[in-house]
């Protein structure tokens, strides 16, 4: 599929237009389409303007948004992102998850890719987008949880859980993603097994698989607040039809923040206030190109307990060597 920047003729509203061709073999929008709505009124969640089928083409008219959080990671050079902005994303990330598991929707392709700043007046705002992966874990005909197999899933990340690698994805496997993604922005360099890309044969997904089975919580998070590595913990003990504790880890997140000196508001400021605005680069829309014109490649998309340690900063030793 395309993305492109459009504008209503009448109403001059303007979007991002997510295009597909009807017969794509991977039809996300047709999939997106009935998820949207679900998903309709949720802080952080892109607003659905109009969607169908023109001609050979299906499309998707959404809130066009600001630069993702792999962008600003990537623009700013630095080798870990602050742990302000971190605290900011944790709190953020886990209150989308919790709305959209309310709604009875999973997301399953947690990213920094899929994490999205906001255009002003809602540039602290972090957004979710891609739906493409995302699933019902509640059947709308029985209104019960799905029930746990060993299907096998059609795409692996590098964020997913360990648990995605043989068994069906539930609500704890969002928040692991969520989870690792977060202490993947306080790595030097990144996780280890995110460092060569997607992987896209057999073998180098069993070695990405190993590789983050072998990875236990207290290595990752070596050199790291506690809560990182407790976060982890946490999501790795539910079971699969468990409930998280939404709340106890958005205020787990609030505190480190508080603690660390920072505001306890959950608001996303790019670039960090203790950086120079001259030395930072400034948010880059994702979606810029005019309709008319030349077109922009989407991502490429295969088809408690728990002790939040509240009110508490212990960091683990650091790393040898």
């Amino acid at each position: 599929g395309s993305i492109f920047r459009a504008t209503h003729l009448h109403t001059r509203q303007i979007v991002a237009l997510k295009v597909q061709y009807v017969k794509h073999e991977c039809p996300t929008n047709r999939y997106e389409r009935h998820l949207y709505p679900l998903l309709q009124g949720g802080k952080g969640m892109p607003k659905l303007w109009a969607s169908g089928v023109q001609g050979e083409w299906d499309f998707l008219a959404i809130d066009l948004l600001g630069a993702s959080l792999d962008s600003l990671y990537r623009k700013s050079g630095k080798d870990i992102m602050d742990l302000r902005s971190v605290c900011s994303i944790a709190m953020q990330l886990i209150s989308r998850l919790e709305f959209m598991h309310a709604r009875g929707v999973l997301h399953r392709d947690i990213q920094l890719g899929n994490c999205v700043v906001g255009l002003p007046p809602n540039e602290r705002t972090i957004y979710m987008i891609d739906f493409g992966f995302s699933k019902r874990y509640i059947d709308p005909y029985t209104n019960r949880h799905i029930p746990d197999s060993n299907a096998k899933r059609d795409f692996i990340g590098n964020y997913c859980s360990v648990n995605v690698h043989s068994v069906v994805p539930s609500r704890r496997d969002d928040l692991e993603a969520a989870a690792l993604m977060l202490i993947h922005l306080l790595t030097p360099r990144g996780l280890s097994w995110t460092r060569n890309g997607v992987p896209k044969s057999s073998e180098a997904h069993n070695r990405l698989k190993a590789e983050k089975r072998a990875a236990q919580p207290e290595d990752l998070c070596r050199g790291m607040p506690v809560e990182f590595e407790d976060f982890l913990r946490y999501c790795r003990r539910l079971k699969f039809k468990d409930r998280p504790d939404y709340s106890q880890w958005i205020e787990a997140f609030r505190a480190l923040a508080v603690e660390e000196g920072f505001p306890a508001s959950e608001d996303f400021v790019w670039p960090p206030p203790s950086v120079s605005n001259q030395s930072t680069p400034r948010n880059v829309l994702l979606l810029i190109t005019p309709f008319s014109d030349q077109r922009k490649s989407a991502p490429s998309s295969p088809c408690s307990d728990g002790s939040c340690q509240k009110g508490r900063l212990r960091r683990h030793p650091q790393r040898s060597g």
